[in-house]
């Protein structure tokens, strides 16, 4: 059985999936954390803010919150004309 998108789901679905937002901030403090020991260069080093976005990717990623190529295409059209 395939997991339905976070878009389709319905709302107790949905409140579900986004525990993983609780997750965000002690993730994106572990990853700059570890970012900081694993940088061989100071050019390789993250700021906590890129740690921040990254992690609440990933977050959504596990949420099934994405759109498709022919969804950006329909809004991108949309917002052009």
């Amino acid at each position: 059985m395939e997991e339905k998108r976070f878009q389709y789901c319905s709302w107790y679905v949905k409140l579900w999936r986004r525990r993983y937002y609780f997750l965000v901030p002690y993730e994106a403090i572990k990853f700059y954390f570890l970012n900081s020991l694993y940088a061989r260069k100071s050019d390789d080093l993250l700021d906590f803010r890129t740690c921040c976005h990254i992690t609440l990717g990933l977050a959504c990623c596990k949420m099934k919150w994405y759109y498709t190529h022919e969804e950006v295409r329909e809004r991108m059209k949309k917002k052009l004309t």
